[in-house]
């Protein structure tokens, strides 16, 4: 099938990936402190934002005293993958999953093969909804959305939107359901102090 060995790139091509975020959604998981500063508890980082300036990551800043997220919907990558390079070797073998990514990162590995996006200072990417990418996954035939390439905690609201919709959609997609996958660091905020790097973030359910 070409149209599915192509993934998403050739569209993403005609319709401009690189377009400057024209708004901004509040943050979840923050607390206001004193001076305008903000604190970010959606890692264990922890980051104490000062107003106008943005987290180790990035994409979360501090405006005015709340805390926004620079990339939601902002999407920079978008690509039908095999299962397997999540890695994922016995669930769902031989399964696509479209993954998806922004950019930012609260980690500075210096061996990411997605530097290039992961390490991006400016706020670029397609502005896309969450129903854009389950419509997507179907269209395309995913049995599976990954959130990956760069560390996902950094836009845990647009990855929890689209999951819930992912969720409610399984039903109609033939023949396995819809899965949601993560591909990270295990940093997210409610991981203990000493996240167990074996474990794997998965959410499957299957539809009665």
């Amino acid at each position: 099938d070409v149209e599915r060995s192509r993934g998403l790139g050739d569209v993403y091509k005609r319709q401009g990936v690189y377009l400057m975020n024209k708004g901004l959604i509040e943050a979840k998981h923050w607390v206001a402190l004193a001076e305008n500063k903000v604190k970010c508890n959606l890692c264990h980082r922890r980051c104490i934002i000062s107003e106008g300036a943005t987290g180790v990551c990035g994409v979360r800043k501090n405006i005015n005293g709340k805390l926004y997220t620079l990339v939601y919907g902002k999407l920079t990558s978008a690509n039908i993958d095999p299962i397997e390079k999540k890695p994922l070797f016995h669930f769902n073998p031989g399964a696509g999953v479209l993954s998806i990514s922004t950019v930012g990162c609260n980690f500075m590995c210096k061996f990411c093969c997605n530097w290039v996006i992961s390490q991006m200072k400016d706020i670029v990417g397609r502005s896309t909804t969450p129903d854009e990418v389950v419509n997507w996954a179907i269209k395309y035939g995913a049995n599976g959305i990954s959130y990956t390439y760069n560390e996902p905690t950094i836009f845990y609201e647009f990855m929890l939107d689209t999951a819930k919709i992912a969720k409610k959609a399984r039903p109609t997609v033939k023949p396995r359901p819809i899965a949601n996958l993560r591909a990270e660091s295990f940093f997210l905020f409610k991981y203990s102090s000493r996240p167990n790097p074996a474990r794997i973030a998965i959410e499957k359910h299957t539809p009665k």
